[in-house]
């Protein structure tokens, strides 16, 4: 009998969450206009994963729903980062675009959390 391996929500979400953040973080290497270009996309992805998160959140054990609270608020702040970026100078270009993707860096480390929280709450003890 072979196995199912079916993906939970939250599971899909960080597997989203990082490939999102890898996709901006090879962005860095490119030149200005590409670089305001990905940030747009980035703003609106952002804010996409930070709604899907909270929607999810809600549906989560407390310790979960703190690393996805803090995972949701950190997608804000991406978007909100991205934005600003897209305002600066193309001298701070760069540096913000850093932020972005320390930011998005969080948000990826929070869900990662909140999916070890998950699982350590449905695991039951072996009797011994």
């Amino acid at each position: 009998m072979s196995q199912v391996n079916v993906k939970s929500p939250l599971d899909q979400a960080r597997e989203n969450a990082q490939a999102f953040y890898k996709k901006i973080e090879a962005a860095t290497a490119t030149n200005h206009a590409q670089i305001r270009s990905n940030l747009e996309k980035v703003s609106t992805d952002a804010q996409k994963l930070g709604i899907n998160l909270k929607a999810l959140g809600e549906e989560q054990k407390a310790d979960a729903k703190l690393h996805l609270k803090e995972a949701q608020l950190a997608f804000e702040d991406t978007a909100k980062r991205a934005n600003e970026a897209l305002a600066g100078t193309d001298a701070d270009l760069k540096k913000k675009n850093q932020a972005v993707i320390g930011r998005a860096r969080q948000a990826v480390a929070h869900l990662s959390q909140a999916v070890a929280a998950r699982r350590a709450s449905t695991t039951k003890p072996s009797a011994n």
